[in-house]
């Protein structure tokens, strides 16, 4: 069985209840997009309309390897629609607010897994029932961490034990299989000359982050925190929500494990995810709270962080302003909407095979990822 062997294979639609009229400050549109990560399209637009990147609002991050539908604000946008670098901005209206995170609704998504078996598809049938009966628990996967990560450890886990020179390591010239080309050799230049600060800062392409934060070191040797303070904000909220949101994983696996309910395990970028074949009962309405301090830590929590050499008051990003963990709570369980019957072809990639295609719903945050881990066992 195969997944994503073409951006098409993967099909996400934002659906949102935001109602545009003829006046706001802020243009409206859909952004359709194939194969393009969404900070890559907010760039590209950026530069397209000649604004600053705050300028522009989205909802939530949707996959690049992937065709997707989601909803986009411009501050002052032009009345119209455009296209650029390999992406469509549709124009609906005016808003007077810009969109915000989790400024919608819920995703639709299409998914066509390739080269099956007959006994693949008979597989597939059975885990749809399951998922119907039982749901799956509401992780978060592993787009949630491929740019948030060195090639093997969390930012974030750095910056909390108060490693910022490791964090910045990590972070500009820790190369990893997400990068494209041009930055994985800047992260590898930074990394063959990490503490030539200035021969770096000579020999780096100007405007890089990588140059600014070589120009830096260079002119205040050992700043490491004020350093890692020009990465971009967002980015360095991510690296933030990654490390939280395995903590948080890590946290519904125990729980999982402590109901004893029988389950499967399943790789994923940053781990093993625990998937039950039943839905304990003890999870069907839980909430979990983003581990931060301030919170007080179940069992299983406490139990997640003694194994990060942690404790709930010292989970806190010193030296570092504007990088630091969210509030709120997650839904430890989800039951995907509209989960139809798979439609099964003859699978014109993989000749004597089949492929299938899969309909259903999520609420905004959930992963359709993690159904295609549950289907097959």
């Amino acid at each position: 069985m195969k997944v994503k062997s073409i951006p098409e294979d993967f099909v996400v639609i934002e659906i949102d209840s935001l109602q545009p009229g003829a006046v706001g400050g802020f243009a409206l549109y859909t952004l359709r997009k194939r194969g393009m990560g969404t900070f890559e399209a907010v760039a590209a637009i950026a530069r397209e309309l000649d604004c600053p990147r705050t300028d522009i609002g989205i909802g939530g991050l949707k996959d690049k390897w992937a065709v997707t539908e989601q909803a986009v604000t411009v501050r002052d946008g032009p009345p119209r629609s455009i296209r650029a670098d390999g992406l469509e901005l549709v124009y609906r209206g005016r808003v007077s607010e810009p969109l915000r995170k989790g400024g919608f609704d819920r995703n639709a998504f299409r998914i066509t897994l390739r080269g099956m078996t007959e006994g693949e598809v008979t597989h597939l049938c059975r885990g749809i029932e399951e998922i119907r009966s039982h749901g799956l628990p509401n992780y978060f996967d592993s787009q949630r961490f491929g740019s948030a990560r060195g090639s093997d450890d969390f930012i974030a886990r750095r910056l909390v034990r108060g490693e910022l020179e490791a964090a910045l390591k990590l972070a500009v010239a820790t190369p990893t299989l997400h990068d494209p080309p041009k930055l994985r050799k800047l992260r590898r230049q930074m990394s063959e000359g990490w503490g030539g600060w200035e021969k770096l800062a000579a020999e780096l392409p100007r405007r890089t982050i990588e140059h600014r934060i070589a120009d830096r070191l260079a002119r205040k040797g050992g700043d490491f925190a004020g350093a890692f303070g020009l990465i971009d904000e967002s980015l360095r909220r991510l690296y933030a929500s990654a490390y939280q949101s395995y903590l948080w994983n890590e946290t519904l696996s125990a729980m999982i494990k402590a109901s004893e309910a029988p389950a499967i395990e399943r790789a994923y970028e940053a781990g093993t995810l625990l998937f039950p074949r039943i839905l304990p009962p003890e999870l069907k309405d839980a909430m979990i709270p983003f581990p931060r301090r301030g919170v007080v830590p179940t069992p299983a929590m406490e139990q997640v962080l003694a194994a990060e050499g942690l404790k709930m008051e010292e989970l806190k990003i010193k030296g570092v302003p504007g990088t630091f963990f969210s509030g709120g709570d997650r839904e430890a369980w989800v039951f995907p909407m509209k989960l139809a019957e798979p439609e099964v072809a003859p699978d014109e990639l993989n000749a004597g095979a089949s492929k299938a295609a899969l309909r259903f719903e999520l609420p905004r945050g959930s992963y359709a990822t993690l159904v295609v881990k549950r289907l097959f066992h």
